[in-house]
């Protein structure tokens, strides 16, 4: 009965997938802001009016679907409120906004079309100065 037990308790932890989050910028690189700048869809800085799911995603993941509304763009329409994906575990790098909260944000759209986001994409874009655009921009206005 034990042997069965432990073969039970090892085959469910081995069919759970494994997910871990691991991003590579660690130190800014030349030219990199331009580079994610002209990639991406929208950078912004905006406030997170709602946060719905978690709903399915393609991998059996789940998904936060974040609206926003942009009060400051660098990239993208600022006056239109936006819908964005990101996985709802931060393990498998989810951005884990909350409603009311103000941030910046480099957004880009998946194959699908859907306007995605993921906490190394904000990393990045943080390491390698592109908020700091966003700062600039808003000491103008």
């Amino acid at each position: 009965m034990i042997r069965f037990a432990a073969f039970c308790l090892i085959a469910m932890l081995a069919a759970a997938p494994a997910v871990a989050c691991s991003c590579a910028c660690l130190k800014p690189e030349r030219g990199a802001a331009a580079r994610m700048i002209k990639d991406a869809d929208y950078v912004v800085r905006g406030e997170v009016l709602s946060v719905a799911g978690p709903g399915p995603a393609d991998i059996n993941r789940e998904l936060d679907i974040f609206r926003l509304r942009p009060t400051l763009a660098l990239k993208g329409d600022p006056a239109t409120e936006i819908e964005i994906i990101s996985p709802a575990e931060s393990s498998a790098c989810g951005v884990g906004w909350e409603a009311g909260d103000i941030i910046d944000a480099i957004v880009s759209r998946n194959p699908d079309g859907r306007l995605h986001v993921n906490s190394c994409s904000q990393l990045c874009a943080r390491v390698n100065g592109v908020f700091k655009r966003l700062d600039k921009l808003a000491q103008k206005k």
